[in-house]
């Protein structure tokens, strides 16, 4: 819970990115793209939140109806990943 912002605090210190008026987000800054980064990297941000979450709940789906077949879930999204609502999750929170 601490460890991400923690870290973030400590290298925008030890990198010595700790500005006033700063007013975008951490990659924007550490590209010098400003605000107009900031705007790209939050849409970008928003498009890997929902291709994640929209694999999350298809997963869902496909597990759902192996249940009502009585089989193992073993296609589609099950096929190449063993976890992939682990991982869609993931993809999801990192967006």
């Amino acid at each position: 819970m601490y460890g991400v912002p923690l870290t973030i605090y400590l290298l925008v210190r030890f990198f010595h990115l700790d500005r006033g008026g700063l007013n975008a987000n951490l990659w924007s800054t550490l590209l010098g793209m400003g605000d107009t980064g900031m705007i790209i990297s939050r849409r970008i941000g928003y498009l890997v939140l929902f291709f994640g979450i929209g694999r999350f709940t298809e997963g869902w789906r496909a597990l759902y109806r192996a249940h009502q077949t009585g089989r193992l879930a073993s296609e589609g999204l099950y096929g190449p990943v063993r976890h992939p609502q682990y991982a869609r999750l993931v993809v999801g929170l990192f967006g």
